[in-house]
């Protein structure tokens, strides 16, 4: 995968990301400039890069002060914010080994269906709300 497609695909889960999740920082609730945190890190679980299910919002602060600086409080806070069965979904992912390639155009079309599902969940509430 190329680094034009690396970042397209950045800025895809992360627009995907911010409907799912909202604007706000996990951990202290600050709105703002966010940042990706994966929890189980790019570097040492490739497979785990673009999984959204892996990635949390954080501001600034919180993802280099707390996340990088505080490890062991971090692991044991996400575990205790984080349904189980989604931790345990991606444990289980970051600790099984994949081989190949990661295809850019499956993920693409993956993400852009996600946006699209829920940008029309909440024109689906908007309408709703409209006729009450």
């Amino acid at each position: 995968m190329t680094k034009k497609e690396k970042a397209e695909i950045n800025k895809l889960l992360h627009d995907y990301l911010r409907l799912r999740w909202g604007d706000k920082c996990l951990h202290c609730g600050k709105q703002g400039i966010l940042s990706m945190s994966h929890i189980f890190s790019k570097g040492s679980h490739r497979s785990m890069e673009f999984d959204e299910d892996n990635i949390i919002f954080l501001c600034y602060r919180c993802h280099i002060h707390f996340w990088h600086k505080s490890p062991i409080e971090a692991s044991e806070w996400i575990k205790s914010v984080l349904p189980k069965e989604q931790y345990q979904r991606i444990y289980l992912r970051a600790n099984t080994v994949q081989k190949g390639t990661r295809n850019y155009k499956l993920i693409k079309l993956y993400l852009n269906n996600k946006i699209n599902n829920y940008a029309n969940q909440k024109k689906g509430k908007a309408l709703k709300k409209e006729k009450i």
